[in-house]
């Protein structure tokens, strides 16, 4: 090979030369980049570059219907009917997927219900306990043991936490939205 010139070299470490790193949850810390200069005969002093590899949170991504089977518009919503007299209607399909690159813990669910219109006759039920969508209450446990449910917005908005104070795991939340919620 050929030799570079000042100018190129000092243009490659300037501009042409770039670190990344394309993992969706990165090891963080320092990372070191030596560099060393030959003129043909004899090694510049050594060089170092220190690159900061910060983390990003990334978001949740939730789906009530992976499959799409109960959704007519193939969305990221999930679709069902209540028919009056009929058994309670779950939140979710089957095949409820939560997926989150850097963390397998969930601090919370929270439901926002819209269009309610009739009163103390529409509920969620959780764990065993029957929540109406009429008014607020106060965080408490569910019977079943497992949640801490707060109502408000008059029962337009649920948080669900884990009962002990501590975090909800992938399948525990996706359980809850599949079977547990009502």
């Amino acid at each position: 090979g050929g030799t570079l010139t000042k100018a190129e070299v000092e243009t490659l470490l300037e501009t042409n030369l770039t670190y990344e790193n394309t993992s969706d949850n990165p090891t963080t810390g320092d990372r070191t980049v030596a560099v060393v200069v030959n003129d043909g005969s004899s090694d510049s002093n050594t060089a170092t570059a220190t690159i900061t590899v910060a983390a990003d949170n990334d978001a949740p991504a939730l789906d009530l219907d992976e499959s799409n089977n109960n959704d007519s518009g193939n969305t990221v919503n999930y679709q069902t009917t209540f028919t009056e007299g009929g058994s309670a209607v779950t939140i979710g399909d089957t095949d409820v997927t939560l997926t989150d690159a850097d963390s397998t813990s969930f601090a919370s669910v929270t439901l926002s219900i819209s269009n309610l219109s009739d009163g103390a006759s529409e509920t969620l039920i959780l764990d065993g306990e029957t929540y109406a969508l009429n008014a607020n209450s106060a965080a408490a446990n569910t019977s079943g043991g497992a949640y801490q449910v707060t109502v408000s917005d008059n029962g337009a908005t649920l948080v669900i936490k884990a009962a002990d104070g501590g975090t909800l795991t992938k399948a525990e939340v996706e359980t809850l939205l599949e079977t547990n919620l009502t």
